[in-house]
């Protein structure tokens, strides 16, 4: 048996594809989906109610009408679980670590019962619409900044040069070639997501109401303005930083080794080769580029092989 670590650089083009037939199919499920609930109700169902917030409204149509064997309902069912979960995974397990990133003392089970306890509250005291379109809305703006920062503020040489200095390997050619798409795809997705949303809330005046009044923008700037006075009495007063530290990353980001801090600086793939690059940094590229994990079982018989041939047996065979 040969095994082969994976590594998610050397992979791809497996990770590209097999995303881009899942989503593909997972939209053609969907609009069969909604066809055929359109026809039963005789109405237009429009898209901005047709997510994970309409499995009350839409969903328990196609049950039903559902008929015994149809693995296209069953497929629909199953993806959506699986892609609502994973979100719900991703996000819960990632408020958790930047938490616990900016206060360590605190314990992960203490986190997740706070988050709990504000979610419960969320969901009794705000409106069911307002809460399932606001997520929306915001999910746009936050991938709408993630596109600015990452892929343009943060220019895509040097996202590149992390990847490979972290890694080992330079990413291939369909990896960068979906990095530059991505914001483009991004960027049309967003589009679409706002303008839809302004088509929805000129049609119902209570959400209109609701986002257009200073209801909204008053929590979000609540919010931001508490972790801004924070961050200013934690580094100004109680650390004795400067004032411009607040505009600059720590100096404990990135990896926790120094050293490898100082051989990222003076990483540069497309100028350096291994054999060029300075010892330190040479060595670690080397170190790197050797740390798949290979592994080969090969059967042996129990006896032992001779390897003297026996007179006797050869005449026997010859004759």
């Amino acid at each position: 048996m040969f095994v082969i670590q994976i590594k998610p650089s050397l992979n791809s083009a497996v990770i590209v594809i097999s995303n881009g037939i899942y989503y593909i199919f997972k939209a053609l499920t969907s609009y069969l989906m909604k066809k055929h609930c359109e026809r039963w109700v005789n109405a237009t169902i429009i898209y901005w109610n047709y997510g994970s917030g309409s499995i009350f409204y839409f969903w328990p149509l196609y049950f039903a009408t559902i008929q015994y064997g149809a693995i296209f309902a069953v497929i629909f069912f199953a993806l959506n679980a699986i892609v609502e979960y994973c979100m719900f995974l991703i996000t819960f397990q990632c408020l958790i670590e930047a938490v616990k990133y900016e206060w360590r003392w605190i314990k992960p089970w203490c986190i997740s019962a706070i988050i709990l306890v504000f979610a419960i509250t969320e969901v009794v005291v705000v409106r069911d619409d307002f809460s399932e379109n606001s997520f929306v809305f915001y999910m746009g703006l936050s991938s709408l900044a993630e596109i600015l920062i990452i892929f343009w503020a943060y220019p895509l040489s040097r996202f590149l040069d992390d990847i490979t200095f972290h890694f080992g390997v330079t990413p291939t050619r369909l990896r960068r070639w979906s990095f530059r798409l991505l914001p483009i795809f991004y960027l049309y997705k967003v589009y679409m997501m706002l303008h839809k949303f302004y088509i929805f809330s000129d049609t119902y005046n209570i959400f209109n109401y609701l986002h257009t009044s200073r209801y909204a923008p008053t929590c979000i700037s609540v919010l931001f303005a508490v972790g801004a006075l924070y961050a200013f009495y934690y580094n100004v007063i109680k650390e004795k930083k400067g004032f411009c530290q607040l505009f600059k990353p720590v100096p404990e980001w990135g990896p926790k080794d120094y050293r490898l801090r100082q051989l990222r600086k003076q990483f540069l793939y497309r100028e350096y080769i291994v054999s060029q690059a300075p010892r330190d940094l040479s060595r670690y590229l080397i170190e790197k580029s050797d740390l798949g994990s290979y592994k080969l079982d090969v059967p042996y018989a129990d006896r032992r092989r001779s390897t003297v041939c026996d007179a006797k047996k050869v005449k026997e065979n010859e004759l």
